[in-house]
């Protein structure tokens, strides 16, 4: 997180994608939970996975006892089977040859072992969003507590890939519209990760794509996910003096 942090900081062009288990099924173009596969969005996975671009970071959930986790994760918090480590590492390296694979739940592991970083990350954040596109399930309170009072573009909450070119287009919008550098914050699943690979062929390079995950869920009271199930964020941390 501190690499992303610094680049944010120092208003550098870049992106952080969250790869993960239902990325891997779309590449494959097998079913996931929130998107229905299609040989175009297995395509469009590929090319996310084939990214290699300076100042972009991709991440993979394989946190396991064969890969390494940190102190806290369980099978139920951040942490897999070995097995499934395995198979989701041997599916995709290919696309990291090369580079270096990073934490896919940084964000989510330190809201609940250190929710004092994570607040110092979200204050910098929310100075610096422009443009938020995500789930239309959360709430305008959430959003603006977050992020202020960016730019949004809603998506919905299951198959939002079946929308990407006119999710494209509105963000492409917005983007156009920039003049300092800004973030965009994505939260859209996996069809996140096929949205930030098309916007990182704008022209602009004033820009941070950041992929924000099911933390966004958890501070707005949905726990969609077992990990946000199993603990306890502590908002008043969280969220103090946003």
């Amino acid at each position: 997180m501190a690499i992303i942090e610094k680049a944010i900081e120092n208003n550098e062009f870049g992106a952080y994608l969250r790869f993960g288990d239902g990325d891997v099924m779309l590449l494959n173009n097998l079913n996931d939970s929130f998107q229905t596969p299609s040989k175009k969005l297995a395509n469009e996975m590929e090319e996310a996975f084939r990214i290699n671009e300076s100042g972009v970071i991709k991440s993979l959930a394989i946190h396991s006892n064969f890969f390494g986790f940190e102190q806290g994760m369980t099978n139920d918090s951040h942490k897999i089977e070995d097995y499934y480590a395995m198979q989701m590492l041997l599916k995709t390296h290919k696309f990291f040859k090369g580079q270096k694979v990073y934490s896919s739940v940084a964000l989510h592991f330190l809201s609940i072992t250190d929710p004092l970083r994570v607040n110092s990350f979200l204050r910098l954040l929310k100075s610096k969003v422009r443009l938020f596109v995500g789930n239309e399930d959360v709430t305008f309170n959430t959003l603006n507590k977050l992020f202020g009072s960016p730019s949004i573009v809603l998506i919905p909450k299951k198959n939002a890939y079946n929308e990407i070119d006119s999710i494209h287009e509105k963000c492409l919008e917005y983007i156009d519209s920039f003049e300092n550098y800004g973030v965009v914050v994505v939260a859209m699943g996996c069809s996140g990760r096929t949205l930030i690979k098309r916007l990182l062929k704008s022209k602009k390079r004033q820009i941070y794509y950041f992929d924000f995950g099911s933390l966004l869920d958890g501070l707005d009271d949905h726990l969609t996910r077992k990990w946000l199930k199993v603990n306890k964020l502590d908002k008043t941390i969280l969220l103090k003096d946003l």
